[in-house]
């Protein structure tokens, strides 16, 4: 027998077990309402704190690093520019 066969067999008796007879889902979500009523504290998301303030400091990186890109690709085009007669 191989282990597709142990597969179906094992599926078709899931599928004829019958539900429990004791109701839990009362309880399940009772449990998932005060999980979610726990996570809602920023405070407790020390991750999400890192990722605000590296982000905040990323945006003003990125804009020093664009105005000194284009501070320097000005100069270094001329330079470019004057001595392209060498790759010619």
């Amino acid at each position: 027998m191989n282990a597709r066969k142990k597969f179906e067999i094992l599926v078709d008796r899931a599928l004829d077990d019958a539900a429990p007879g004791v109701d839990v889902t009362a309880g399940v979500m009772a449990a998932l309402a005060s999980r979610r009523r726990k996570d809602a504290f920023l405070s407790e998301k020390p991750m999400m704190w890192v990722a605000a303030i590296s982000s905040a400091v990323a945006i003003p990186a990125a804009m020093a690093a664009v105005f000194i890109y284009y501070s320097w690709t000005g100069p270094m085009t001329e330079l470019l520019d004057s001595i392209s007669w060498v790759t010619q």
